[in-house]
């Protein structure tokens, strides 16, 4: 006994009246195409087993370690420590103007920046 797949309107996909699919059948609908492709996937199966292509050999790996030759594209400078932005830290006094300047006296950011860098030069 096949098994009954029902739509919405009560009619069944797997029924006998949608023809298979095979060249130059005519449908009288887009829902009779659609079911005639559900039919042929259930009755067919679809598109495959996926068999992954990694190797779990460890001796067939290639693990290289890398080189490290000391040579860069760029310039390093002795003070990016100095003014790395993981490095900068604000103290809690200015936390707290920061804090009053943007709740009471409700400045926008670039004011706030010229205040603190006039009261703050380092």
């Amino acid at each position: 006994m096949q098994p009954t797949i029902n739509t919405t309107d009560g009619s069944s996909i797997l029924e006998d009246s949608i023809p298979d699919l095979a060249l130059n059948v005519e449908y009288s609908s887009w829902d009779d195409v659609g079911k005639a492709l559900f039919k042929y996937g259930y009755n067919n199966g679809f598109s495959g087993i996926n068999i992954p292509k990694k190797i779990d050999d460890p001796t067939k790996k290639r693990n290289k370690k890398s080189k490290k030759c000391d040579i860069h594209n760029h310039v390093l400078h002795q003070d990016t420590a100095r003014f790395a932005s993981a490095y900068r830290k604000l103290s809690s006094e200015i936390f707290s103007e920061i804090e009053f300047y943007t709740n009471s006296a409700n400045l926008d950011a670039s004011l706030q920046r010229q205040l603190l860098e006039a009261r703050y030069p380092d």
